[in-house]
């Protein structure tokens, strides 16, 4: 049993809405939560983000591994191919 349960609080969502009301936009935008982002050198410091501007950072941040690693790969095949040629 949850706590609305147990204190006798009434599901509202759960019922029917007889206002007849009509609704043009349903949903909350530009929420902001609270983040904690580790920088470089292993310090940690608090903003808040969006989650738009948090999977835009996401995706920037693994571009940028995807990218490094991609470097790394041809670098390492680089070499191997110039121990095999000699």
């Amino acid at each position: 049993m949850n706590a609305p349960q147990r204190i006798g609080l009434p599901d509202i969502q759960a019922s029917v809405d007889a206002r007849d009301i009509a609704i043009d936009e349903v949903g909350i935008k530009n929420v902001r939560y609270p983040v904690a982002i580790m920088a470089r050198g292993g310090s940690l410091f608090y903003d808040n983000a969006t989650a738009l501007e948090l999977v835009a950072q996401t995706e920037k941040s693994l571009d940028v591994v995807i990218a490094t690693k991609a470097r790394a790969g041809s670098a390492a095949a680089a070499g191997t191919a110039r121990l095999t040629s000699n």
